[in-house]
């Protein structure tokens, strides 16, 4: 809105003048803040956010009693306020650019970086097919991918097909010999949700 009339262009470039010395700061800004990485913001924090230089305002009733707790205690209560780190595996760079990482529940994750658009496509493969079946079930893989788009909990057909609309989401569930797999491809910025309505499906 400040570029839209002369008086914010002014106001935007005379703030980065008296500010910084130099108004063409106005048109960096923002490189700058696209420059900064993950890597940089995880660097800044381990080195400012932590609990010996945290400080406590305890706003409370006139009537009601003090904690009690000195600075030494209020640390030990931040410090196991504080949710435990996960261990992370740092994967594995293979060929063609792909990471590979080992997960906690015994699978494995492929991951390859690609920037050219903002979606995210991902495939889920576990162990099934036919080779799987019973004799008396046979073709019941081939059933569960033909109807997996037919609803999930508390969600009908019309309703899956409207929610995935409104993601861009796009869902395709496949079965051969000896694996069941789910593709999906989502927004980038709506991949959370995506995910999580994925993850609504499942087998009763």
């Amino acid at each position: 809105a400040e570029l839209m009339s002369m008086e914010g262009m002014a106001g935007k470039l005379g703030y980065y003048e008296s500010m910084g010395g130099d108004y063409r700061l106005a048109d960096q800004a923002e490189a700058r803040m696209r420059a900064v990485t993950a890597a940089d913001i995880q660097r800044v924090m381990n080195k400012y956010f932590k609990l010996n230089r945290a400080s406590v305002v305890v706003y409370r009733p006139t009537k009601s009693k003090a904690t009690g707790l000195d600075s030494k205690g209020w640390q030990t209560w931040l410090q196991a306020a504080v949710p435990t780190q996960a261990v992370v595996d740092p994967g594995q760079v293979i060929a063609g650019g792909i990471t590979r990482f080992k997960l906690s529940s015994g699978g494995v994750l492929l991951v390859k970086p690609v920037h050219h658009s903002p979606l995210v496509a991902a495939q889920f493969q576990f162990d099934g097919g036919q080779r799987l079946e019973p004799p008396q079930l046979c073709g019941g893989m081939s059933l569960l991918a033909r109807t997996l788009l037919k609803g999930v909990p508390g969600m009908d057909a019309p309703a899956l097909a409207q929610a995935m609309d409104d993601l861009g989401l796009a869902l395709g569930p496949q079965v051969d010999a000896d694996r069941f797999s789910l593709g999906v491809q989502a927004l980038s910025d709506k991949l959370a949700p995506s995910l999580a309505l994925a993850a609504r499906k499942r087998v009763v």
